[in-house]
C-alpha cells in the first residue's frame, strides 16, 4: 500500500480518532504503515477481544507495540491507496451530473461490495459483543481492484473506546466553542452515548467497569443494542445514494422523493422501522435479487434517449420555456405569499399543517423517556380527536412507523428494566421501583394492544414475561 505523508483532497483521511500519520512500523522493521496516537482514556479493545474469541475479522486490526502508540500494517506498499465512501459518492454522482447514463459499472460494483462487506463486518462485531460506533464516510474505506471488486474493507476507527478523562474532540458535538459534527445525523444518539453503547457490558464485564458510573455523561446501565449499528448503516447508505447528499434521520419515500423508487429504499426503510433486525437479514435482503442491490438505484434513474428530431426538439423546448414563464407569472401575482408547508424530520410525509406534526415534536422532546414516548404514541391513536382533526393516509403511515420504532426500542429497553428489578435488594418492599415498573409495563401493554387489536390474540414471549414480573413486584 503506497502511502502519502501529506493528505490531499483525494487521499484517505483515516478516520477521526486521535492523530494518525504514516511512517516506519516498529512491529515490522521492513514496512511502512499507519501510526495512531490517541488521547488519554481512549483504548483499542477490538484486538484483544477478537484474539481471545479466536475469531478472524473481515478487516485489519491495529497492534500496540508500545503504550499509547497503535500501528496498522496495510500490506503492499505499491498498491493504490484505498478510497473512502466520500470518494465513492463523488465518483458515482459526478457521472450522473455529466450525462444521462449511469455511473461506470466498475464504481457500481465497488458500491455493492462495499455495502455488503460493511454489513459482514458489523455482523462479526456483534458476534464479539461490540458495536461499530461512529460510522461515517471518512472512516469507511475500501481497497479496490481494477475490475471494481473490493479486495479489503478498512475501518480505522472501529474498536477505539473512550472510557474516562477529558472528552476527546471527536466525541464532542455542538458544545460551547465546538461545531456540530456534519454526520451526527447518522447516529441514534449523541457521540458520547454512542461510544458508551459500543460495548455489550454483559459479555465484557471487565470493560464495563472501566466506564465511570457517576461521572458527567456516564451511563453504566446502558444496554447494548445491535440495531443501532443497522440504523446507522442504513442512513449512511441513504446518504451515499441520494443525489443531494443530505444526512437524513428518516428514509425518503417514493411519493416524497422522485429519486427514491428503487427497491433498495424499501429495504433501508424496513431497517429503520425494525422489520429488519440483524446484519445477516439486512445483507440477505440486499442480495435477494439484482433489483434490491444498491446499484439498481442508479439504473432506475437513467433517462430514456432523446430521439426527437433537432427542430422539433427546439420547438418543444421553447414551448416549455413559455409555459414555465406563464406559470411563474401566475404564481407571482396570485400565490407568491404562499409558502409550502415543511415536512417533519421524523417523517417526511407529515407536513406542518398535519395534526400529527406537533405530536412528533413532543415525541422528539421525550427521547429517552419510554413512558412519555408511549403516552404520545397513544395520543396519536386517540380515535376521537384524531378523526375530528381529519388525518389522512400519510399521517396514518407516519403514526404506524413511529409505533414500530417505539416498540422495537422498548422491547430492547425492557431487558434492562427486568435485570435492574432482579438486582434490587428488596424488590417486593420497594414500592417506588414496583410502581415505576407497573407504569412502564402498562404503557407497553397498551401499545401492544394497538399492534394486536384482537384481545384474544397471544402476546409475544418478551411482553408476557415482563407482565408476569410486574405481578410479582406489585
Amino acid at each position: 500500500m503506497k502511502l502519502e505523508t501529506r493528505p490531499g483532497p483525494t487521499e484517505p483521511s483515516w478516520g477521526v480518532v486521535g492523530r494518525t500519520t504514516t511512517g516506519p512500523l516498529r512491529s515490522r522493521d521492513d514496512r511502512e504503515g499507519l501510526i495512531r496516537e490517541v488521547e488519554s482514556g481512549v483504548e483499542y479493545v477490538l484486538g484483544d477481544v477478537a484474539a481471545k474469541a479466536g475469531r478472524p475479522l473481515p478487516f485489519p486490526v491495529w497492534t500496540r507495540p508500545v503504550e499509547g502508540r497503535y500501528e496498522l500494517d496495510l500490506g503492499d506498499e505499491e498498491a493504490p491507496p484505498p478510497i473512502s465512501l466520500d470518494d465513492l459518492r463523488r465518483a458515482l454522482h459526478s457521472a450522473r451530473k455529466s450525462s444521462a447514463t449511469p455511473p461506470r459499472e466498475r464504481d457500481l460494483r465497488t458500491m455493492d461490495e462495499a455495502f455488503l462487506k460493511l454489513l459482514a463486518a458489523i455482523e462479526a462485531l456483534h458476534a464479539l459483543g461490540l458495536g461499530a460506533g461512529l460510522l461515517q464516510p471518512s472512516n469507511v474505506l475500501v481497497d479496490v481492484e481494477p475490475s471494481g471488486a473490493v479486495s479489503r474493507l478498512l475501518l480505522p476507527d472501529v474498536g477505539f473506546v473512550y472510557f474516562r478523562g477529558i472528552v476527546p474532540q471527536w466525541l464532542r458535538n455542538g458544545e460551547v466553542k465546538v461545531e456540530k459534527q456534519a454526520f451526527a445525523g447518522l447516529w441514534d444518539y449523541e457521540p458520547q452515548e454512542m461510544n458508551e453503547r459500543a460495548v455489550d457490558r454483559r459479555i465484557h464485564p471487565k470493560l464495563a467497569r472501566k466506564f465511570p458510573d457517576t461521572s458527567k455523561g456516564g451511563r453504566a446501565d446502558e444496554e447494548f443494542d445491535p440495531n443501532v449499528d443497522l440504523r446507522t448503516a442504513a442512513r449512511l447508505f441513504a446518504w451515499l445514494l441520494s443525489p443531494d447528499g443530505k444526512v437524513r434521520k428518516t428514509i425518503p419515500t417514493r411519493d416524497r422523493a422522485s429519486w427514491a423508487k428503487a427497491e433498495v429504499w424499501t429495504v433501508l426503510s424496513d431497517v429503520l422501522s425494525g422489520e429488519i433486525s440483524s446484519a445477516p437479514e439486512f445483507r440477505a435482503r440486499l442480495e435477494e435479487r439484482p433489483q434490491t442491490l444498491p446499484s439498481h438505484h442508479f439504473h432506475e434513474q437513467v433517462a430514456p434517449p432523446d430521439l426527437t428530431p433537432p427542430r422539433r426538439r427546439w420547438a418543444g423546448l421553447l414551448l416549455v420555456v413559455l409555459l414555465l414563464t406563464g406559470s411563474f407569472a401566475g404564481y407571482w401575482f396570485f400565490v407568491r405569499k404562499v409558502v409550502p408547508p415543511r415536512a417533519h424530520e421524523l417523517c417526511e410525509r407529515c407536513l406542518e399543517t398535519s395534526p400529527l406534526y406537533h405530536l412528533l415534536d413532543e415525541y422528539l422532546a421525550a427521547k429517552g423517556d419510554p413512558v412519555r414516548e408511549v403516552a404520545i404514541v397513544e395520543r396519536m391513536y386517540d380515535s376521537k380527536t384524531y378523526a375530528a382533526q381529519g388525518a389522512g393516509e400519510p399521517e396514518r403511515e407516519c403514526r404506524d412507523t413511529i409505533r414500530k420504532m417505539t416498540i422495537s426500542r422498548l422491547e430492547t429497553a425492557s431487558v434492562a428494566l427486568r435485570d435492574r428489578a432482579y438486582r434490587a435488594p428488596n424488590p417486593i418492599r420497594d414500592g417506588k421501583e414496583a410502581r415505576g415498573l407497573e407504569a412502564t409495563f402498562a404503557t407497553l401493554f397498551a401499545l401492544e394492544n394497538h399492534r394486536k387489536p384482537n384481545p384474544d390474540s397471544e402476546y409475544p414471549p418478551w411482553l408476557t414475561q415482563l407482565l408476569k414480573l410486574v405481578g410479582e413486584l406489585a
